[in-house]
């Protein structure tokens, strides 16, 4: 019996809760209370202290306790009034995303548009100029074959298109305002010679193609501002060049092109005629208009095969005695220059048609001239 009683006692002493004070439940409401507080939970901070305040007669703790609570409802509309301004700006910042939205959804739309105008033009301008190159093919196969009907009128005569076709061996394409190369010239299979003088505009790029597509004995003759515009693989079937300035600095490739058989090289303010022009010994044709060049070198002996030669507008007071042996020279144009008196050896030209000798200094000419049989034009105006 005495056992089971210290064994009753025992558990009576484990499982029974302790008892808290008044002030104890107070300090532990009024701790809980600030820790809210302090975290910014004023809601739950004003339920906790009016728990806190049912468990304290002090006045000192009720004062305390009422002036927290104060704080707590005035922090609380602060935070209301703050929480209501965000949700206006925020509304605000809404309104305008979707202002911006419409807009930007609005300038799409009209990009798009505006990109599908751009492409229906630029598709029209396509076909324009597709024409136009077309056209200039078919003039240029017409001044070679009178039967030429035009390339698009042979969809049921394919067999008689390529007849004529097969039978062109130059085309002159020339002073065209062509800004590609016609990709029907790619279907002359002889052609050897396509003369697009006066056609600076050419885009090569877009024209390598119809280039790649051409034998390699084609040669063409072009109006260019650098020879850099085409591609190197073509260089050496360029026959012919116009150079068009666009500073007084001959580009260094251009001087090395011995094939050339024509060169027009005017505008450029070089003062002597370079060297390596003299190694060009395949040229025909040679202009250095309005260069305001001085002296002509006795090299000019080597171009053999010259056949005009054009140094209007330069400052030239003479001639080397050289100048009559190019004996296949037919056309030789010394307008505004200085030139005082020609030397003897211009009489042993005997190929020679033109000679344009237009506002110079000569007082008279030498008795030599009068061998010039074939002399056609003679030009002393003054």
């Amino acid at each position: 019996m005495k056992k089971s009683i210290i064994i009753l006692l025992l558990l009576l002493g484990v499982f029974t809760k302790p008892v808290f004070s008044q002030e104890e439940f107070y300090e532990d409401l009024y701790n809980r209370a600030m820790s809210a507080y302090n975290q910014q939970n004023y809601l739950q901070a004003i339920q906790l202290f009016d728990q806190a305040q049912k468990y304290t007669k002090i006045q000192k703790n009720l004062d305390n306790i009422y002036a927290y609570k104060l704080l707590c409802i005035k922090k609380t509309e602060e935070q209301q009034i703050a929480l209501k301004t965000a949700l206006k700006k925020a509304e605000d910042e809404k309104r305008r995303a979707d202002s911006l939205v419409t807009i930007a959804n609005y300038e799409k739309e009209k990009a798009q548009k505006e990109k599908q105008k751009a492409e229906a033009a630029l598709k029209r301008a396509e076909e324009m100029q597709s024409k136009m190159e077309t056209a200039m093919f078919d003039k240029a196969v017409k001044e070679r074959n009178k039967e030429w009907k035009g390339y698009n009128n042979y969809e049921d005569e394919k067999d008689k298109r390529y007849e004529i076709l097969n039978q062109i061996d130059t085309l002159d394409l020339s002073n065209n305002a062509l800004l590609r190369l016609p990709k029907e010239v790619a279907e002359c299979p002889n052609l050897k010679h396509i003369n697009l003088l006066g056609n600076p505009d050419i885009n090569w790029k877009q024209s390598s193609a119809t280039l790649s597509k051409l034998k390699t004995e084609t040669h063409f003759f072009v109006s260019i501002y650098s020879l850099d515009s085409i591609p190197e693989e073509f260089h050496k079937q360029i026959y012919g060049i116009e150079l068009i300035r666009i500073n007084d600095s001959l580009p260094a490739n251009i001087l090395l092109q011995q094939q050339l058989q024509y060169l027009n090289i005017d505008m450029f303010q070089l003062k002597i005629i370079p060297k390596e022009i003299f190694e060009m010994l395949n040229l025909h044709y040679l202009s250095f208009e309005d260069c305001n060049i001085e002296t002509l070198s006795s090299e000019i002996v080597k171009l053999q095969n010259l056949t005009q030669l054009n140094l209007t507008g330069n400052q030239l007071t003479s001639l080397p005695p050289e100048i009559g042996k190019l004996q296949n020279l037919t056309q030789l144009n010394l307008t505004w220059n200085q030139l005082t008196s020609l030397p003897p050896e211009i009489g042993k030209l005997q190929n020679l048609i033109n000679l344009n000798l237009q506002k110079n200094l000569l007082t008279s000419l030498p008795p030599e001239i009068g061998k010039l049989q074939n002399l056609t034009y003679l030009n002393l105006q003054q």
